[in-house]
């Protein structure tokens, strides 16, 4: 592998790593109108990162060792010790107070001193996110992440926060200050860029932009003790500790706040943020209301591991959810509830229909019976793919019911009315098939199964078979060739008519008129790709049938047109 493709192939893991973070963002927050522009110099270019290598993700997602890539690839590595020099990115003097956060582990790893060195404890580069009271949150930069893993001199440009507006939250308790954390909610916001504290009509560098939207992603990724950022619409949550804290807000307005504790203490609170400040809250904390759900069959059985939702909507609209799960007595409670407020009361258990009703929390114990499903048997067949032989002895299960099929290949499934539930075939020898069944329509009943091993695949006609032997021009085999197989084209690029599908069979048998929502097992593994061994020779396999071409890939590739037809071996040289 050359330099360039190793420092490509680095950068890919960066890219992971960053937005492995950002996506695991879940609270919203997209880009709002932003009004006038602060005075920050246009410096001419985009700095996006916050969309850093998404598309790479997956690619890098499907590695199946993470150990080993970490040992391959240093910036997946923990290491200590390195030294960060953090500067404004606006006047490139030191900045003091950048804190660095591990996002795997979810700690701080140090804070930058007067001369914004950030000496960091155990951490990937790769996971390594830089945050502060005073700045934006984001990531290491490719190239600085590339010399902090490799423990040279590093230098990062950290955004100043210079657009939210502080708030100071402060509490007061009955009685002693309990552990806490303190969970909030708050409504009303937008994830526009902060313009309160500007005037003018400057505009916005796009680099200063681009960190803004950037930070808006990462901060659900810090849980740093005493401060937090509301910039996502709606029922936002958020932690602090039972002292109080900060939050940071991007525009100014009025808010309301609820608090609670999970002992059941809560306290609300409506206050208004403005650019000028200094913003303060105190939440008087009181013990709330309790709410109890009784779930029973019924014949007055108690239903255990039921899923029990209460549901508020805000002033703004927006709704958050409080989840419990029954015992074995049936019943769920909910502690720290406002006194009179009004929910949507939704319960959910295998094997019952829904229940959904509109409920006053008063500190009663509701009592709800739940009707149960209707339970039918469906008959399928289980059948080899292409020969159609009966199978016998395949387990099918379908959730947590199960039977196995007899000589005739029959069983019999108990599906649960108005269900989704996937099915699964296992035989000996054969590839495991699921299907997603839909109650709602007609259900199949005829399922095809097919052989695990090559050669009965291409007895029953699933696969094409392409084996060849590679040579160089003196007649000897040629190792490590790169052999592949597509559609046949024209001269124009164009695929043909009669070419090869690039999907191929699909063993499922129609049946019925309903859609079939395969999910696995219901197409062989194909080989498009390979690389030749000592001999020269490869084999190639294929669900598609019609006009294919196969070559070596480079400069001297050799080129063989073939048709393909499922069930039979083809030869050919190259």
């Amino acid at each position: 592998m050359v330099a360039g493709e190793t420092r490509t192939l680095v950068l890919i893991v960066i890219g992971f790593a960053i937005s492995a973070a950002v996506l695991a963002w879940s609270r919203g927050g997209g880009d709002g109108d932003d009004g006038p522009a602060p005075v920050v110099e246009e410096r001419g270019r985009e700095n996006r990162r916050e969309n850093v290598a998404t598309g790479q993700r997956q690619a890098v997602e499907q590695q199946s060792d993470p150990a080993t890539e970490n040992e391959k690839h240093p910036l997946l590595r923990r290491v200590a010790g390195r030294v960060l020099r953090c500067i404004d990115a606006e006047t490139n003097a030191p900045f003091a107070g950048v804190r660095g956060w591990d996002s795997e582990n979810s700690r701080e790893v140090g804070t930058s001193d007067t001369k914004g060195a950030l000496k960091l404890g155990p951490v990937a580069a790769g996971k390594l996110l830089l945050f502060g009271e005073e700045c934006f949150v984001m990531p290491l930069p490719p190239d600085v992440a590339l010399k902090v893993a490799a423990g040279e001199a590093a230098e990062v440009r950290v955004w100043r926060d210079r657009f939210t507006l502080a708030v100071d939250v402060e509490t007061e308790w009955p009685d002693t200050t309990p552990s806490g954390p303190i969970l909030l909610r708050l409504s009303q916001t937008s994830a526009g860029f902060p313009t309160a504290r500007l005037g003018g009509n400057a505009r916005i560098a796009p680099e200063l932009r681009a960190a803004w939207r950037q930070h808006t992603l990462l901060v659900p990724q810090i849980r740093w003790a005493g401060l937090a950022w509301h910039i996502s619409r709606g029922f936002s949550g958020h932690d602090l500790p039972a002292t109080g804290g900060q939050i940071r807000f991007n525009q100014p307005g009025t808010f309301d706040m609820s608090a609670r504790l999970p002992d059941g203490l809560v306290a609300k609170e409506q206050f208004t943020v403005t650019a000028r400040g200094p913003n303060r809250v105190k939440l008087r904390f009181r013990l709330g209301q309790t709410f109890r759900v009784h779930v029973l069959d019924k014949l007055g059985r108690p239903i255990e591991e039921a899923q029990a939702d209460l549901w508020f909507t805000g002033a703004d609209g927006m709704s958050g959810g409080e989840r419990a799960t029954t015992g074995i007595d049936g019943r769920a409670t909910w502690k720290g509830l406002w006194h009179g407020e009004s929910a949507v009361l939704e319960l959910n258990a295998r094997g019952y229909r829904s229940h959904k009703s509109n409920v006053v929390l008063d500190g009663q114990t509701k009592e709800v019976r739940l009707q149960p499903l209707a339970v039918r048997e469906h008959p399928i067949r289980v059948h080899e793919f292409g020969s159609g032989k009966p199978l016998a002895g395949v387990a099918a299960t379908l959730g947590r019911e199960s039977a196995t099929t007899n000589a005739s290949g029959l069983a019999l499934v108990k599906i649960l009315e108005g269900s989704e539930p996937v099915l699964t075939l296992m035989g000996n020898g054969y590839l495991a098939y699921r299907e997603m069944l839909r109650t709602t329509e007609p259900l199949p009943t005829r399922f095809e199964l097919i052989p695990a091993k090559l050669d009965r695949q291409l007895l029953v006609g699933a696969i094409a078979v392409i084996e060849g032997l590679v040579r160089d021009g003196s007649g000897k085999p040629v190792e490590g060739a790169t052999v592949t197989m597509g559609p046949w084209v024209d001269s124009k690029g164009n695929i043909g008519k009669d070419s090869m599908s690039p999907f191929g069979m699909v063993a499922v048998a129609p049946g019925t008129k309903a859609t079939r929502m395969p999910l696995a097992g219901h197409r062989p593994d194909t080989k498009s790709m390979v690389t030749t061994g000592p001999t020269g020779r490869f084999v190639l396999t294929s669900t598609s049938r019609g006009r294919a071409l196969v070559q070596t890939l480079g400069a001297a590739g050799k080129k063989r047109e073939v048709f393909l037809v499922l069930g039979k071996r083809i030869k050919v040289q190259l």
